[in-house]
């Protein structure tokens, strides 16, 4: 369900409903950007520095979308109620809070939300506000400083190098005295205009005291009254200044009044913190009960408003529903640090922070890769649900209400994400509760350690009302047949509840290698999910052998320099377009001579000299009459120069250095016009194949020749956590230099090789499989004075020399990479 700023107060009474008799509720957030690790992609992290990377994003970048899947448990049905929320969050706050917000976008996150046709308008124009408790203490100290403590009076300061201002200081000093020294016998008016009716308004007559007052006039009044006459008090009237007694009974009410409208502001503003504060066990004292007036839950009775409000408050202080997320860890730091308060600097404090706000967690990332026996097991979201789709158990059913008034959440948003998360879970919690293996105590502690662990003991301490110890007589057989997930303390919450999936560090590595050594160095369990119901426990599980790599897996590079002129014409392209030029000139008008050059002038008879030589105007097409009974004859003979592109921007090129010499005033030198730069370079003459500045009509690739003696492109073997992108980038850099600009074109390779050895090395390769990635250079140029692989020689080559360089069978496999031009 969408929900709007408009919205979420209509909805926010049946949301807190939900939570508060719901059995799980999956999160999932939706961030203006993440941190950047600076180290690379293959090296392992502490759990201290990937916790320090997140706080520092999460201190930076704002939270913009909420997804939350409350989910229901209907034992006797033996079935999960899904309810899907999906809204935006608004990072503006009301100014009259006092309270000032900073946020941040990322450009790499926010081409990742704008290429998921994330609606970055919907932010501002529909997103629900919200204040974090930190912010909501901080408004409410503000409102109470306000209202109830006595203001700071200081001495009034002014300038010694402004008369005019002590001038009027003295003014209105004396006005004041005079209306505060009335006797009974003069009764004095109730108020004092300053300035007083009758002030000179002119504003070229100088007077001590103007008829209207500047702002800097006004704060002088202001400050006069506070210092000098504290039992008065001063009120702008626009133009004027209002001064009358002080009642301490009118401005203490005025004050509450004040402070009652701020408090009230505040719990406006609150929006989402609401729900936050459902989350984290909050207190919902302050909630207003007349939002419960909704037909859906209760009657339009106030008191039966209260009495629903009341109820659901209490229900959320003694139910302890679970969290459930997917990479939960990060979600959680976003979570504290924009709704709770700031983040601890240490790790395990934020450990303490999160056990305390949220008891009871399961993260699924961590559910589908831990223990499974894989070393790189595919845990994202969108590729564990494709998994578990065809699972038919628990059953899942999506509230009838989201199909019938709203949409359902679009794939890659918050609550899409979230639903995803709460099927996930439920299907998972059914396939292995099961299959969790039965360790020994020391074992369990190993294992722990290869994970954030949030609680000692997830099921020893059961809450006081939960949906899942249900009363239902048929609970624990259906538990068996998989229709529900495991009851508290079945051990699978022992083995996978309140433990987070960190990626990346050092933790999760050692998690990685433990797994495999589980099963004795030789064979990998791994996870199915081909089967609806979970087997028995006397049921062994499927044993695969370990699959050695027998080829090294190399990323290549196919960097490119395009051509930087065109190509030569082909001698039947230039007849054909010196044909056009001769026909234009015998089907044009006329040359009107005159036009341009007048009777007896130096151009004229210039003009006369030119045109006995060509016969034509045109100074590019040769010898040629176009009003000739020969004009016909505007072809030529096969090998005449004339057409040749040189040949006639030279003719241009001398016919102007004639004129330009011809019109001088300087007979001394002769100007020559600068010539184009010739199409085959001094380093196409000297075959010079290190050069970039070589066949420039044709694409060069960069080749580099090993210590062997063989020509190739640079490739080296992919390292773990490599991509192939990042590999092919380092490889660039460690054999051609960084002195290069360059950029790699995409993210998929554009061929491959294979080599297979003549016999298996040592360690059982059969060979060697290189993926090639494209990239281009566009400045600079390859070095290999500091290359690591004994690199000899490059050569920047066209298609045709690669073939002349390369053996046969390698030029086989890359010749349809290459341009033909």
């Amino acid at each position: 369900m969408d929900i709007t700023a408009s919205s979420f107060y209509h909805l926010l009474p049946e949301i807190l409903s939900r939570l508060s008799d719901c059995c799980f509720v999956a999160l999932d957030l939706e961030f203006s950007g993440v941190p950047i690790s600076l180290k690379k992609s293959n090296e392992i992290q502490s759990l201290q520095e990937r916790y320090e990377e997140l706080k520092q994003g999460a201190e930076k970048y704002q939270i913009l979308q909420v997804g939350l899947t409350i989910g229901h448990e209907d034992a006797e049905k033996g079935q999960y109620i899904l309810r899907p929320y999906n809204l935006y969050l608004n990072p503006i706050i009301d100014s009259g809070l006092d309270v000032q917000r900073d946020f941040t976008f990322q450009s790499t996150a926010m081409r990742f939300l704008f290429r998921n046709r994330f609606s970055m308008s919907s932010v501002f124009d529909q997103g629900v506000g919200y204040l974090s408790l930190e912010e909501v203490n901080r408004a409410v100290a503000r409102v109470t400083q306000k209202s109830g403590l006595p203001e700071t009076r200081q001495t009034l300061k002014v300038d010694d190098s402004a008369p005019e201002s002590f001038a009027f200081l003295n003014t209105v000093r004396a006005l004041v005295n005079q209306w505060v020294g009335h006797s009974d016998a003069q009764p004095r008016d109730k108020y004092l205009n300053i300035p007083p009716p009758g002030s000179s308004t002119d504003p070229a007559e100088f007077s001590p005291m103007p008829g209207e007052l500047s702002r800097h006039q006004k704060k002088l009044v202001h400050g006069l009254i506070e210092t000098e006459y504290p039992y008065l008090t001063a009120s702008s009237m626009g133009l004027f200044i209002q001064v009358f007694q002080r009642d301490d009974k009118r401005e203490a009410d005025q004050d509450a009044s004040r402070m009652m409208e701020k408090n009230q502001q505040i719990r406006k503003s609150k929006g989402f913190g609401w729900v936050v504060e459902a989350l984290v066990g909050g207190d919902l004292s302050d909630l207003d009960p007349s939002c419960f007036q909704s037909d859906i839950l209760v009657g339009r009775s106030l008191v039966k408003a209260k009495k629903a409000a009341d109820a659901v408050k209490q229900q959320l202080r003694t139910n302890q529903f679970l969290v459930v997320g997917h990479n939960l860890f990060v979600d959680l730091v976003y979570f504290c640090r924009c709704f709770v308060s700031p983040l601890p600097d240490s790790v395990m404090d934020f450990q303490v922070m999160a056990r305390r706000l949220f008891p009871r967690v399961i993260d699924t990332k961590y559910l589908a890769s831990h223990g499974c026996g894989d070393l790189n097991p595919p845990s994202s979201l969108g590729r564990v649900n494709q998994d578990l789709l065809h699972v038919g158990a628990p059953m899942i059913v999506l509230h009838d209400y989201h199909q019938k008034y709203r949409r359902r959440p679009a794939e890659h948003e918050a609550g899409y994400d979230s639903l995803l998360t709460a099927q996930v879970f439920l299907r998972l919690s059914v396939q292995l509760r099961d299959t969790v293996p039965r360790m020994k105590k020391e074992e369990l502690n190993h294992i722990t350690a290869t994970s954030l662990r949030m609680e000692e003991s997830f099921g020893s301490e059961p809450p006081s009302r939960s949906p899942q110890s249900t009363n239902c007589p048929d609970a624990h057989a259906k538990v068996n047949k998989g229709e529900l997930i495991p009851r508290r303390g079945a051990p699978f919450w022992e083995h996978y509840g309140n433990r987070l999936h960190v990626v990346r560090t050092q933790w999760s590595a050692a998690h990685c290698v433990s797994a495999a050594c589980q099963q004795k160095e030789t064979t990998l369990v791994r996870r199915s999910y081909a089967t609806a119901t979970t087997p028995s426990p006397d049921t062994a599980a499927p044993v695969y052998p370990v699959v050695k790599p027998t080829y090294t897996i190399n990323a290549g590079v196919v960097l490119s320099r395009p051509p930087q002129i065109t190509r030569d014409l082909h001698p039947f392209e230039k007849a054909y377009h010196f044909y056009q030029r001769r026909l234009n000139e015998r089907l044009a008008l006329p040359f009107t001579k005159y036009f341009y050059f007048k009777r007896g002038t130096p151009a004229d008879e210039d003009w006369k000299r030119k045109i006995k030589e060509r016969h034509t105007p045109a100074r590019d097409i040769g010898n040629y009459n176009a009003y000739s009974p020969d004009a016909w004859n505007d072809e030529l003979l096969v090998g005449a120069p004339e057409s040749d592109p040189a040949y006639q921007a030279e003719m241009l090129i001398r016919d102007a250095e004639e004129t330009v010499n011809a019109t001088s005033q300087d007979t001394s030198k002769r100007e020559e016009i600068p010539r184009p730069y010739p199409r085959v370079t001094e380093a196409d003459e000297k075959g010079d194949f290190r050069s970039l500045n070589r066949a420039l009509q044709r694409t060069l690739y960069l080749v580099v020749r090993d210590k062997f003696g063989h020509w190739r492109f640079p490739r080296s073997p992919v390292e773990q956590d490599e991509t192939l992108r990042l590999a092919a980038e380092r490889t660039l850099a460690q054999t051609a230099g960084v002195n290069m600009n360059t950029w790699m074109v995409g993210y998929h390779p554009v061929g491959h090789h294979v080599k297979t050895y003549r016999r298996p090395t040592d360690t059982g390769l059969q060979g060697a499989k290189t993926f090639f990635m494209k990239g281009r250079i566009m400045g600079g140029q390859a070095d290999l004075s500091g290359n690591n692989q004994e690199l000899q020689d490059f050569r920047w080559l066209s298609k045709e020399e690669i073939g002349q360089h390369v053996v046969d069978h390698y030029y086989s496999s890359v010749k349809n990479m290459l341009a033909d031009r």
